[in-house]
């Protein structure tokens, strides 16, 4: 008994540890390497990566499965713990990349080891993994969605620790138990492979609250609430699901595979069932995809289990990437068709006979866990700031636009804080801000929105662009009296862009539109002109009027000519220096970003601030109502 609660610790941990190593590597990937190398040419460190279980095939010739699995889980505590305390991008990146692979191979060693329990250790196995993501998002969520990895401090540095610490510890109290050198048929392990669609499912969808937020159109405490409750129902089918008969199974992964087909597109109540019946499915298929693994006709070696979770790793690394990538590169499919590809994946799972249960009820002990974690979005909720707004000094007004490349720094780390102190530097009364990202994987599944509000003290409002995780958002100490947004139209480029539209309340029975927008970059300025038209038809040259926002166009481009034309003056040309350049943040070398306003309203105190906090510089102007 106490060993198998040593052994769900140590899984759960392990996944802990293992699912934020794997935001920081994808994210540094695309960020740190990608931005300045090449997205193609960082397809090579992902494979390398996420391959690495075959690792496992020449190092199982120099030790046992046993030392493997040992040094795995002691090297990744030690890792994870050295990534906290380390502030070098480019060594965090590595160190991440070193993690996945430390926790590949530990995955191989430990489903190896798994083949010679009994059917108990199997399911303490599966329940591990489920605890390990509920403790994971629970973390997750106390930190608001921004990773502890990414923060300095106190705080962050004594979780790491207390994390990888206990780890270690339950490493030590198991390190005496036998791993035989033995494993069943190919067939039997073929299930593992599910695992991989398994986990993209969840780090990108169903255990991903910033995704459940956006697109669920609550709050951050009620995406955590419905998570926490898609756990729950999870921990409750690990029993039920896998003693129902293949058909159930069968109409259960085609069920999930629905919802995955419609979590990208789809919004509000939806999006919550979605999640919740989706998870308690994916979660009660876990024991199923462990079902082979047992003693029954055994045979020597471990290249079947190698080669079972290699595939799956790849499954997961082409289903991520491809669902990402397909934003910028114009591919043959939607990224909406990947989501039910891996529902369709876990098909492998629902044909295999589970672990058999030997309890007819769930256990009570786990499902206290989620219940107690609602303490988290309890105080989410308690703590939330009370967010003022007024109409007192409206004759004139600071405001900041910003491109705020998803919270992340010209470098690649992930710092919400630096983005935070830029504004705050201004003391603006409205923000428009481009490229936010709300739960984006390869953004380290933050939700840009909810953090800056709370940090800044600022109600917002957001709009999607390409899909409910990426989009723009505004952020007004002036009342938002109303606010709608608008898709506009796409040619040869893949992104989705939009614009949002909010009206505010000036006082005195007077209002001010505010629209913010980020046209398509790597495009013609032919392709932005039809976006250009769209923005201006939906101004309809309303009077008192403020467009902003990432235009990625130059000042001597046709479409930048259009704004002109209509009448709207640009705050750089009138009140500042008109050869000032906003990109990049580091070596300028382009002005692509805007603040503009129709003739009722005039700029004062023109500033580009100097700042590295992302890979656009910001804008700041007075804007003088009156």
């Amino acid at each position: 008994m106490r060993k198998n609660l040593w052994l769900l610790i140590l899984v759960a941990l392990s996944i802990l540890m293992g699912v934020q190593v794997v935001r920081v590597f994808v994210n540094t990937l695309v960020y740190a390497f990608g931005e300045r190398f090449g997205q193609t040419l960082a397809a090579v460190p992902a494979l390398f990566v996420f391959l690495s279980p075959f690792l496992v095939l020449l190092l199982a010739r120099l030790t046992s499965p046993r030392n493997l699995l040992l040094v795995g889980v002691g090297g990744l505590a030690i890792v994870r713990l050295i990534m906290q305390i380390s502030r070098d991008i480019n060594a965090n990146m590595i160190f991440a990349g070193l993690a996945i692979v430390l926790a590949l191979i530990v995955l191989v060693a430990a489903l190896h080891w798994l083949s010679s329990t009994d059917a108990a250790r199997r399911k303490v196995f599966a329940q591990g993994i489920v605890l390990g993501l509920i403790l994971e998002i629970a973390v997750h969520g106390a930190f608001l969605t921004w990773d502890y990895v990414w923060q300095p401090g106190i705080v962050p540095l004594i979780t790491a620790l207390v994390v990888s610490g206990l780890a270690l510890v339950a490493l030590w109290q198991l390190r005496g138990e036998a791993h035989p050198d033995q494993e069943p048929s190919f067939g039997a392990v073929r299930p593992l492979i599910a695992l991989g669609a398994f986990f993209m499912l969840e780090l990108l969808f169903l255990q991903n609250m910033a995704f459940v937020t956006s697109s669920g159109l609550t709050s951050l405490e009620v995406g955590l609430v419905v998570v926490l409750i898609g756990n729950a129902l999870g921990l409750w089918m690990l029993d039920w699901f896998p003693a129902q008969s293949v058909i159930v199974r069968v109409i259960g992964v085609l069920i999930l595979t629905v919802a995955a087909a419609l979590l990208p597109i789809m919004s509000g109540l939806l999006v919550v069932v979605l999640v919740i019946v989706g998870q308690g499915i994916a979660l009660g298929l876990l024991p199923s995809m462990l079902g082979g693994l047992t003693n029954a006709a055994p045979r020597t070696g471990i290249s079947r289990t190698t080669t079972a979770v290699s595939l799956g790793s790849l499954l997961f690394a082409l289903l991520t990437i491809l669902y990402y990538i397909s934003g910028l590169i114009t591919l043959p499919f939607t990224y909406t068709l990947l989501p039910p590809v891996a529902g369709i994946a876990m098909l492998l799972a629902a044909f295999t006979p589970a672990v058999p249960s030997t309890s007819k009820s769930p256990n009570w002990r786990l499902l206290a866990v989620p219940a107690a974690l609602l303490i988290v979005p309890l105080a989410l909720y308690v703590t939330r700031p009370t967010l003022p707004t007024s109409t007192e000094n409206t004759d004139s007004f600071r405001m900041v636009n910003y491109n705020i490349h998803q919270g992340i720094s010209y470098w690649g780390w992930v710092d919400l804080e630096a983005v935070a102190q830029v504004i705050e530097a201004q003391n603006p009364a409205l923000v428009n801000l481009q490229e936010i990202s709300r739960g984006w994987l390869i953004a380290g599944s933050v939700d840009n929105a909810e953090w800056l509000s709370r940090r800044l003290n600022m109600p917002f409002v957001y709009a999607p662009g390409h899909d409910y995780q990426f989009g723009n958002m505004i952020l007004s100490r002036l009342p938002i009296v109303d606010w709608s947004w608008e898709r506009l139209p796409l040619k040869d480029v893949p992104l989705g862009r939009a614009l949002i539209r909010a009206t505010l309340d000036l006082g005195e029975g007077r209002t001010l539109n505010v629209i913010n927008t980020h046209l398509s970059a790597y495009a013609t300025t032919e392709s932005r002109i039809p976006q250009v038209e769209a923005l201006l038809a939906n101004w309809n040259n309303a009077p008192y009027t403020l467009i902003s926002g990432d235009m990625n166009a130059h000042p001597e481009d046709a479409d930048t000519a259009m704004f002109a034309a209509a009448g709207l003056t640009s705050a750089q040309d009138v009140a500042g220096d008109p050869a000032a350049l906003t990109f990049s943040s580091v070596d300028q070398y382009e002005r692509i970003d805007y603040i503009y306003a129709t003739a009722e309203l005039s700029f004062a105190d023109f500033v580009i601030p100097q700042t590295q906090a992302s890979d656009h510089l910001p804008l700041a102007v007075t804007v003088i109502t009156r």
